[in-house]
């Protein structure tokens, strides 16, 4: 199909996961995520479609420093371990600034989002379906107040 494999292998997975592809070959590890501060992670629909196969097609690897996958697959680590929406919010606003920097891209955050008290981060082809919020029980408020009626709660979509 010309995608990463990525959403097969979440349809077939029973809960959350990593999903590693190197030389072409995806490996899925299942994790446990039992973030204490669960109640303010959301899941928000964007209504903007993006085609993943064109952005796994415009994308070579190849041209990404082996420090940078490890620092990736390290903020990638710490995510799943950590304890404190604090150190999360900056794990995933790392993560987002780094993809952006690989991308050429700004962050949906800077560009949707900019006076929003919390960290916004893409998820699929770079500004797509969804991002994760993580904010507090409030925010949902403000996604619906822009127009994003559909926000699924960390703990609907991970279980």
């Amino acid at each position: 199909f010309g995608g990463s494999g990525f959403d097969i292998a979440c349809a077939q997975a029973k809960g959350p996961l990593t999903y590693t592809r190197n030389n072409y070959s995806p490996y899925v590890k299942s994790v446990e995520l039992n973030y204490p501060f669960i109640e303010n992670l959301f899941f928000v629909h964007l209504n903007k479609k993006k085609d993943s196969q064109k952005a796994v097609a415009g994308f070579d690897l190849n041209k990404v420093e082996v420090s940078v996958i490890s620092q990736i697959s390290k903020l990638t680590e710490l995510m799943i371990n950590c304890n404190d929406q604090d150190d999360f919010n900056l794990y995933l606003k790392t993560h987002e600034k780094i993809i952006g920097s690989i991308l050429n891209r700004r962050t949906v955050q800077e560009v949707f989002f900019s006076d929003f008290e919390g960290i916004v981060k893409s998820l699929g082809a770079w500004g797509g379906d969804f991002v994760l919020v993580s904010g507090n029980k409030e925010s949902p408020n403000y996604f619906k107040k822009l127009g994003y009626p559909t926000i699924i709660s960390f703990k609907e979509m991970i279980l």
